[in-house]
């Protein structure tokens, strides 16, 4: 909601601070005080050049200091933005403006406009037309804002993109009309050929149907074919990816084979390189075992040999008398198996390296198997036919499609062509074909923007549904007082009266039915399609009598006490009348305005 509006140099007001609350509030002032000046500003100061866009117009005449306004909004998220804009006369620097969230600034325009569709869940121009009507004055032209309103909607309903291509589309078919205006003033028909062609207008529509009907079944079997000869691929490429990981696996089962003695197969490797794993590691260990153990007694023997040199002819052990001989026999006994001891022990390291050696070896191999990728199988099915098969199946199929869509193209375009003009003779035959060319191209265009429309229509007329019965329902409500045969309804650019099969747009309703219809339609919209939760209306209350004034005033205190908006404000230039609602409806705030 609108929290505080100032105005400085803007209009009619030299300055001017206007306070506002939630619920609603009659802004009360003779003509040519400021009430519009009030909206506008407030326009201006939230929504820049989308809602006013030479804002130097709007300086107070006579006055040299430029023209500022600043709108304070309580957003749906908590926070309190302030945006402030200044503009001087038309020959000075363009506005300025400064914004900020709860006193953080805010960069740049870009910046305040994304914000703002974030918090209201709309685009800005849309907000600045849907949440702000002003002037309440009987038109009977189109108005900007029913623009908008069809925007919002399109873009809502998602199907703006749907009407962005139609219009595309219909600019080509505008551009290839020109083109065979100018062309088909070659030459022209007798009669005799132009009753042949209304022969074969009947023929051709007839030939269409049957086209159409055979292009739709070719265009589902080429969808199929596709699925299929892209799951064949899927299956193919998986298959491809399978056969190398088993060709890699090979190699290395080969690798095994070459270090065990023993054949392997690619499925058994991993089997296999456990088991050689184990194995080797088992011999290792035993090897630093009898290693371990070699080296032991090589280090008794060692010391045992010092011993007996060191006891000079006595047993170390015993301590006895050794004869000269039986000593030298004892030490030569020692040297011997000293010898075979290091001859054991290199031996057993030469055998540990290799065993440590063929074990890291079965390592790396591991390693590398762990490191093939495994390939998934794809979701689907392994269609029977192979990949190429399918892929022939499938362009044979696409080419079936697109020539019975080459088809039913040309013979939409030489219905269009014999429709519009049919003009071919031998002397100009370049002419008649550039003809051909382009009928055909407005042809597919202009068809294509029907299939678009169409479309975007059905699809705006199925989501529009739910409001247009809440239209209905307010629209009889308000107009209850008075027996009427109408209905009021969405139309394809906004409210419209729906009287039997006939619809009428606002440029044919009464000041108080537009009055009306543009309220209903706008509160609705704001209330069902954006997070906006305010309403500003500029004297809608002149235009109506004075039952639907009672019950215009009372929609809106409902609307709030329903929730569906926190604020409406209401200017009027009739303050008997503003006092009245006031009397009847003590829920809401009268706010006059002086002038400046």
């Amino acid at each position: 909601m609108i929290r505080q509006v100032k105005l400085a140099n803007w209009r009619s007001h030299r300055n001017l601070t206007l306070d506002l609350e939630a619920g609603t509030t009659f802004i009360v002032a003779h003509n040519g005080v400021g009430k519009t000046s009030v909206i506008l500003g407030m326009q201006w100061a939230l929504f820049g050049d989308l809602a006013v866009e030479n804002p130097e117009d709007h300086v107070t005449l006579g006055q040299d200091d430029p023209a500022s306004a600043s709108v304070t909004l309580l957003l749906p998220s908590g926070e309190e933005l302030r945006v402030e804009r200044t503009v001087a006369q038309a020959t000075r620097p363009k506005p300025t403006f400064e914004p900020s969230l709860d006193g953080r600034a805010i960069d740049n325009e870009g910046t305040l406009r994304s914000l703002l569709r974030d918090s209201f869940q709309a685009d800005p121009s849309a907000l600045s037309s849907l949440c702000v009507l002003p002037e309440f004055v009987s038109r009977r032209q189109r108005r900007p804002s029913e623009d908008l309103l069809h925007r919002h909607l399109s873009e809502v309903l998602g199907v703006d993109k749907l009407e962005a291509a139609a219009e595309e589309a219909a600019r080509v078919v505008k551009a290839a009309a020109k083109i065979t205006r100018q062309i088909r003033n070659v030459d022209t028909l007798e009669h005799a050929e132009r009753d042949r062609a209304g022969v074969r207008i009947g023929e051709l529509e007839n030939q269409l149907a049957a086209a159409e009907q055979h292009q739709q079944q070719l265009a589902a079997d080429s969808a199929r074919e596709r699925e299929l000869a892209a799951t064949a691929d899927q299956w193919r490429m998986f298959d491809e990816a399978l056969q190398a990981a088993m060709e890699r696996r090979s190699d290395l089962a080969a690798k095994l084979g070459s270090m065990t003695g023993r054949t392997v197969g690619p499925e058994g490797l991993d089997k296999e390189l456990s088991a050689v794993e184990r194995q080797f590691q088992v011999e290792a260990d035993e090897a630093r075992e009898q290693l371990g153990e070699a080296r032991a007694r090589l280090q008794l023997t060692e010391t045992l040999l010092q011993q007996l040199h060191e006891a000079e002819g006595s047993c170390p052990v015993c301590l006895r008398s050794l004869e000269g001989a039986i000593a030298e026999e004892a030490a030569s006994s020692h040297e011997t198996r000293l010898t075979l001891l290091a001859t054991e022990i290199e031996d057993g390291q030469e055998s540990l390296e290799r065993t440590a050696a063929a074990l890291e070896r079965v390592r790396e191999i591991r390693m590398t198997v762990q490191q093939i990728p495994t390939p998934q199988p794809p979701a689907a099915d392994r269609p029977e036919a192979d990949a190429g098969a399918l892929r022939e199946r499938s362009a044979s199929a696409s080419e079936r499609a697109e020539e019975a869509a080459a088809e039913v193209a040309t013979i939409r375009h030489e219905l269009a062509l014999l429709q519009q003009r049919l003009t071919e003779d031998d002397d100009t035959r370049e002419a008649r074909q550039e003809l051909r060319r382009e009928f055909r191209r407005e042809a597919l265009a202009a068809a294509t923007e029907d299939a678009l429309r169409r479309t975007a229509e059905d699809i705006k007329k199925g989501r529009l549904e739910p409001l247009d019965v809440a239209l209905r329902e307010r629209w009889k409500r308000l107009m209850g007082a008075v027996e009427r045969a109408d209905d009021l309804v969405f139309g394809t650019q906004g409210p419209v009266l729906q009287v039997g099969s006939e619809q009428l747009g606002t440029a044919r309703m009464s000041g108080a039915e537009q009055a009306i219809a543009e309220t209903l339609t706008r509160m609705l919209v704001v209330t069902s399609t954006t997070a906006c939760r305010f309403l500003w209306l500029d004297e809608p209350l002149e235009h109506l009598d004075p039952a639907h004034r009672r019950m215009f005033a009372t929609m809106f205190i409902r609307a709030i006490e329903d929730g569906e908006l926190d604020q409406v404000v209401i200017t009027t230039y009739e303050e008997p009348l503003a006092r009245r609602l006031r009397d009847v409806i003590p829920e809401a705030k009268l706010v006059y305005l002086a002038p400046s």
